[in-house]
Formats: structure tokens, sequence, C-alpha cells
């Protein structure tokens, strides 16, 4: 099989650049045929994500000795987009990578210009350029064309651009490393705050590219953790909006310009929350800006610095009796007025959550508090209990606290079952069976299925508020197929008052607690929105004291 003999790439190099060096090499040659018969396709040179890289491995491997996914990992800039994907959608990358056609690679990578603005040059790092001519010729590294890099890692000096095009259109634009122009640094500009904010941003990129970023915990939740640590929210749970303004603030218009970021949206639908929210969204770039700034911001107060990011020890004896792995990570946390409080999860199923201050290699009873158990574990706990074995030596044989044992034992305690989707699905349905059944009143279905209902809230809470929220549901106490909107005033005050009244009769039959009942609250047991009685006038009120009049709602004394 015919082969060509390209010069052996350097460290870091382009598969770009290594073509290139053999042009400048070979003298005159037809670009366009030589293409052709390295990749075995008619196409044009792509700097950041090639393809046809197996035709370029076969033809290559007389002197390279490279496999096409060897080639992709050292060669290209496939690595830095691949990191933030799921493992199939990497591995689908790859593929394409591989295949002799590359339609819509870069979309697929976010490696686009509809994420990040990429620079119009190919750029240089003058001492990492003046180091390459002293040992023979200088050569396109593939650390210096990650967009947003704007500092080069290993000397933290600005990287410049060249006249060499980032994109070509036409062959006589590729241009040798040797013969490229240096421009002046952009980055002047910057404070040194700014510079040193940047370089970080320089140096997480690089780690990027190289795999040397080591996360033992999903991104979306390592996030939020760090939001937690910097006293940016309370809770893991929801991300608050002014994020945006901090954000902002710690990077400035000009860093976010020259990095070249997408414009900042100040609500949900901003790109800040979509990377957070979603590990496969965004551009390797965005992902390093949100990590430096949460980093930073974190490194202020250090809340988990007694805690770390696990993973722990479960409290299920059975998960780690024989290799003491500790196999819980953290999946939570919240700042309750007593301090930190983290929630752990392992894939057996066990969620418990415990405070920073009482974290040991092994919680002892009285440290944590329990919120689900898996299924295998139950049914133990229940096979010792008709064994006639009580309580506490359940509790010492399984080596938790009692009270679990017991309610377990009494059939209050839900049971996580997250990891199992056909479990989930018959969980699904058999709520929305329970809450048509009660007419769409949530309070009645909580109470008359309160284990199901923790379950679901559990291990599946996103769906299970979304569900009870949807606008469709809130219709089916009456008329499903009726939309409220197009209803007169007094009719849909007449039905709402039934519900409202509903949830108020409910709760003096069965009061849960004594502090009054918000309107947030009265309204979610109602199924219906907050808008609809906020026109009462008061933050909230006692459950006693709620009367709701056809038409209008009033307060009066019952």
């Amino acid at each position: 099989m015919a082969s060509v003999l390209l010069p052996r790439p350097y460290s870091d190099e382009l598969l770009y650049g290594a073509v290139r060096r053999y042009i400048s090499y070979a003298g005159p040659v037809d670009r366009n045929r030589f293409l052709e018969i390295l990749t075995g396709c008619r196409t044009r040179p792509v700097m950041d994500l090639p393809w046809c890289l197996t035709h370029i491995s076969e033809m290559t491997y007389s002197t390279w000795r490279m496999s096409p996914v060897r080639i992709a990992n050292q060669l290209t800039l496939l690595p830095l987009y691949s990191w933030h994907l799921h493992p199939l959608d990497a591995e689908l990358l790859m593929t394409m990578a591989c295949g002799p056609i590359g339609t819509g690679i870069k979309s697929f990578a976010k490696a686009s210009v509809n994420h990040v603005k990429r620079p119009p040059h190919l750029r240089m790092c003058p001492v990492c350029r003046s180091e390459d001519m002293e040992n023979g010729e200088a050569y396109w590294h593939r650390t210096h064309q990650i967009p947003g890099l704007l500092f080069c890692p290993n000397h933290e000096t600005s990287i410049v651009e060249t006249d060499a095009p980032y994109v070509i259109h036409r062959l006589n634009e590729w241009a040798d490393a040797n013969d490229a122009a240096l421009a002046e640094s952009n980055t002047s500009c910057l404070t040194p705050t700014q510079a040193a904010r940047a370089l970080e941003i320089s140096k997480h990129l690089a780690k990027t590219l190289n795999g040397e970023l080591d996360i033992h915990v999903d991104r979306t939740i390592y996030y939020m953790l760090l939001a937690v640590d910097g006293g940016l929210c309370k809770s893991t749970r929801m991300l608050p909006v002014t994020i945006i303004d901090e954000f902002y603030d710690y990077y400035s218009g000009t860093l976010l310009d020259l990095l070249g970021l997408p414009k900042l949206e100040r609500d949900r639908s901003c790109w800040i929350f979509k990377c957070i929210n979603n590990r496969d969204y965004g551009h390797p770039l965005q992902h390093a800006a949100i990590e430096v700034f949460l980093n930073d911001v974190a490194k202020k107060r250090k809340i988990l610095v007694d805690v770390g990011f696990g993973p722990f020890k479960c409290l299920n004896q059975r998960c780690h009796k024989d290799n003491g792995l500790a196999t819980a990570r953290i999946v939570a946390a919240d700042c309750w007025p007593s301090g930190l409080r983290i929630t752990a999860k392992c894939s057996c199923g066990f969620a418990f959550s415990f405070s920073k201050t009482n974290v040991a290699d092994k919680l002892s009873p009285g440290d944590y508090q329990i919120e689900s158990t898996s299924p295998s574990w139950r049914r133990e706990v229940l096979s010792l209990h008709a064994d006639g074995k009580s309580a506490p030596r359940i509790a010492e044989i399984l080596e938790v606290d009692s009270q679990t044992i017991r309610k377990t034992i009494g059939e209050n305690y839900p049971y996580c079952t997250a990891l199992d989707e056909r479990k989930r699905v018959l969980l699904r349905e058999q709520w929305k069976a329970a809450y048509a059944m009660y007419g769409g009143v949530l309070s009645d279905a909580k109470s008359a299925y309160y284990i199901l209902h923790k379950t679901l809230e559990i291990s599946d809470n996103h769906w299970l508020t979304t569900y009870n929220r949807k606008h469709a549901n809130w219709n089916i106490a009456s008329s499903p197929n009726i939309d409220d909107r197009h209803l007169p005033l007094n009719e849909l005050d007449e039905r709402w008052s039934k519900r409202i009244d509903a949830v108020v009769a409910f709760q003096i039959a069965h009061p849960l607690s004594l502090r009054p009942m918000t309107y947030t609250e009265i309204a979610e047991e109602a199924s219906l929105k907050y808008k609809y009685i906020k026109y009462l006038g008061k933050a909230s009120l006692p459950k006693t004291f709620i009367s709701l009049k056809l038409g209008r709602l009033k307060l009066s004394i019952r």
C-alpha cells in the first residue's frame, strides 16, 4: 500500500502543521492532489477538528506508527471538546473524526461560532517560537489555538496573533509557522487582576486538552457545590439569577469580549445556567470560565474543607464490607441555620444527609439522617424482623440507628428506586392514578399516598414537581377539556373556591404544624397558581382564619 513519508510531529504540534511542514520540505506540489492522496477524499486543511483520520493513519503508519485514535488525541483539539461530553457522545465524536465524512462534526462538538467567538488568525507564544527556532524550526502548537486562551500556560506570556488565517478557504492561505508574521498583543488593555484570571482560564483549558482535570463528582453538582461554598446560593437545588451579575463583575466586559464568550442575558435562559445544569451543553471555554469563577469565590469561605467532595462510605454495610470502598457521592448541599447539610447517595439506593461538623471515616448514629433506603436492604430488615429480632438488635447487626429500623418495619419509610427506570415509570403511573382519584387536590393525594409521594420526591423530584404544577392537571377536578382562561370570572371563582375550601378543611381537620399556612402553600395544595390568591393582601395567615366566598376572596373568622 502507498504511503506518505511525513516528518514526525513535534510535541504538542497540530496535524495541520505537520502536513504543512512536509509541503515546505517537498517544494512545489499539487496541494489538491496531495491532500486527496493523504486523506482519501477531496477536502481542505482543517486546523482544529480534522476528519479522515483512519486513512491518514494508514498513509503515514510507516513513519509515524500512530493509530487514528492516537492522532486524534495528540495532534488535534478533539480531547478538548470531548472532555465535557457524555462518554457515548465522545465515542461518537471520535468515530466522526476517524470517518471520511466530517459534516456536522464542529456543531456536534460545540466548536462552532454559535457557542464562542473563535480567533480570526492562528496564534503563537513569542517565547515558544524563539525556543523552537533555536531547536531547529517553528511549528503550530495546538494548545495556542484553543479559543479563549490568551496566555501561554508554560511561560505565562501573552499569546499573539499571526497573519495566518484560522479557517482556510483557499489552499494558498495554508501558512507555514516559520513564515508567519507576529502581530501586537491584545491583552495590554487588561488590568493585572484581569490578566491573572485570564491566565487561570488558559491553564484550565490546557489541562482540559491534556486530560489533566480530576473531578470525582458529576460536573453539575460540582458547580453547585462550589456556588454554595462561595455563598452564591443557599442550596444546590436552586441557583439565583444574581450569579450572572457576580460573574460579570468578576471578569468585566473587557475580558469577556477578549475571551470571545457570548453575551450575558439576565435570566435563566443565559448560557451560564445551561452550562451548570447540563454538562453536555456549551463550549469548553464557557465551562472553564465558570469553574475558575466558582473556584475563586469558593476559596474565600471554604465551607466544604472539612467535608470534601466525597465519596463517602455508604450506611448500607453490604456496599463496603468486602472491599471497604466509599461508594456514596454528594448529590445536594443546603445551608441551614445550624450549618451546612450534605446529602450523599449510593448506587444501592441509600441516601443520607449529615452535617460537616460530624464527618468522620464512619458516621455514627445521631450524626446522620437517612433520606431513603434500597429495596434489598428494606427486605433484609423485614426478614430479620420476621425471624423475631427486635429493632435494636437489627440496628446492631446492620450498623444503623434503631429509629431507622423502626420506621422501616412500620412501612413508614420511603425507599429509593431512582436507578431503576422501569420502577420509576411504574411509580409515575401510580401517582397519576392517585392524583386523578382525588380530583387533582394535592393535599388529599399526598395524605393518602404518603410513601409513594415521598419516594418520588426523593428519586424523581423534577418530574413530580412538574407534573403537580402542570396546567392540564389543575383542571382534572372538574373538566380537563375546558381551558380556565375562557370561563366567566364567576365560574372560575367558584371552581377555585371549592378547591381552596377543600384544602383549608383538610388542614383544619389534620393540622401538620402550628405555623401559619402561606398563600404559596395554599395554592400548591389546591393545584392553583399563586397569582390566583395572592391578592388576599397578607403574606400568611392562620388556617382557621380563611374563608372563601363566591365571586371574591375575603377574610373572616371561622
